[in-house]
């Protein structure tokens, strides 16, 4: 919780500033609005914990979990975990204030989970490491793309992280728009979310994201795809990829017991 309320800190001072410099190397002329009805903003903390801590962690995460839903429960907080016991907490910015206001909030959890008995076990503070991020929604690269409170139905998650050559942003934006239109123009049932990382390590990334039921299904609408169309898509993703340093991919599930979606309208008056 210290590391997270630390990061909040950090992105209220320079998020603006992170702003003013995408919007300088704005990859293809179009950006997310943080609006009321789609946040296009994202705050996501990053917890990596060893196989041993697992049964541990989950469960005080559990603990917090519920307690952040009584305390708070109309602030959105989306949960993923991954096939490297990685946890993802996504949380939708809808204007730049309400980053102030979430750390305000963990300030006021931290509080409550030291005066409640939460954190006086050493174990329990050195469970996990934590990393942050800030990543902005590309709706222009994206296919069929959707919000995240949009995926209930979808649980099974698939995350392509792509790792750009410096200063190669916008050629690689450019290439990838290409990719987007060929499935866009031949009505290709494969939807996925493009994000760009403004704050975090090992920029300039790309964050590719794709869910579906389950692993089966997610492949075999990709099997499909390529058995029709692999010339042409092998010949466009070659086009992108000679703009990157690496590509990672990463699997995981949508975790309900780990997170709090509230209907919109409410989140949106909480400020979050």
């Amino acid at each position: 919780m210290h590391t997270m309320k630390l990061f909040i800190l950090f992105v209220v001072i320079n998020l603006v500033i992170a702003t003013a410099g995408f919007q300088a190397v704005c990859m293809t002329g179009g950006q997310a609005a943080v609006t009321k009805s789609s946040p296009g903003w994202y705050i996501v903390f990053e917890e990596k914990v060893a196989s041993a801590n697992t049964a541990l962690f989950m469960k005080t995460q559990r603990e917090v979990a519920d307690l952040w839903k009584r305390q708070y429960p109309n602030v959105t907080v989306f949960s993923c975990q991954n096939d490297d016991n990685t946890l993802y907490r996504v949380i939708p910015i809808y204007s730049f204030a309400s980053v102030d206001t979430l750390y305000r909030k963990m300030e006021q959890v931290s509080v409550i989970m030291k005066t409640g008995g939460y954190g006086r076990d050493e174990k329990i503070k050195n469970l996990s490491t934590v990393t942050g991020t800030v990543m902005i929604w590309m709706p222009e690269l994206s296919h069929q793309g959707k919000e995240f409170s949009l995926y209930s139905d979808k649980p099974f998650a698939e995350w392509m992280f792509v790792y750009l050559l410096p200063d190669q942003e916008l050629e690689a934006a450019e290439a990838l728009r290409r990719f987007r239109d060929y499935y866009a123009e031949n009505k290709l049932d494969y939807p996925w979310n493009t994000y760009r990382v403004v704050l975090g390590t090992d920029t300039p990334v790309l964050i590719g994201m794709f869910r579906d039921q389950s692993p089966a299904s997610l492949q075999e609408k990709g099997r499909k795809i390529w058995e029709k169309h692999g010339t042409e898509l092998e010949k466009l993703w070659g086009d992108v990829v000679r703009h990157t340093r690496r590509i990672e991919k990463k699997t995981g599930w949508f975790n309900p017991s780990l997170s709090n979606i509230p209907l919109m309208e409410s989140a949106q008056k909480e400020g979050l």
